[in-house]
């Protein structure tokens, strides 16, 4: 059997202090839908939010014990209205797991820069931070793909890696052309020595 709530406005639950516990007492699936309606214009969603600040979360854990995973989004900035928003997943390891049979490549992980695209546009960066030894954040490494060229139907790449060197990053150290069909090795023309062993 089920039980069923159902509304034309807003479910809402307002708690002055403590936590809202929605609980399946039985282990069985518990889950939050939005459906669509007739109106193809309007979005199902299911919302997230702290109206004291402008962070909300959504915690996963066992019963009685520490949060096993926990997503943080957070706006862009103070007073944001954009809905492009930051996600950190407190872990010390996010896996992605595909199970498709076959030859095809998988799983994938994509980043993608969804605007008209423009010679020189950075297309994404992966950042490979940590902390120096004076708990300061620091990026030690990083790999980012930008435009060469855009046009249609002859667009090129290039593939940068790069590492701290004396404080300052130097993204210049591999770099892969496709419009030179180049791979470089220190594109920026700095000082450092290139050892075959």
């Amino acid at each position: 059997a089920s039980n069923v709530m159902t509304s034309s406005a807003d479910l809402t639950y307002t708690a002055t202090s403590g936590t809202l516990l929605l609980q399946d007492a039985d282990r069985a699936t518990f889950s939050l839908k939005g459906t669509q309606t007739s109106d193809t214009t309007a979005v199902s969603q299911i919302a997230v939010s702290n109206a004291g600040d402008s962070t909300a979360s959504i915690a996963f854990h066992r019963d009685g014990a520490a949060d096993a995973m926990s997503i943080r989004f957070a706006t862009q900035e103070a007073g944001s209205t954009s809905v492009d928003e930051r996600m950190r997943i407190a872990s010390n390891m996010v896996t992605v797991t595909s199970k498709t049979a076959g030859s095809s490549k998988g799983p994938k992980f994509k980043l993608m820069r969804d605007i008209t695209g423009a010679d020189n546009n950075e297309i994404g960066t992966i950042l490979f931070n940590a902390d120096n030894a004076l708990d300061a954040e620091k990026t030690f490494g990083q790999i980012y793909v930008e435009i060469n060229d855009a046009s249609s139907g002859s667009e090129d790449g290039w593939l940068h890696a790069g590492v701290i060197c004396g404080g300052s990053m130097d993204d210049h150290m591999l770099v892969i052309r496709g419009d030179a069909q180049q791979v470089v090795i220190n594109e920026g023309g700095n000082p450092v020595d290139f050892r075959v062993e």
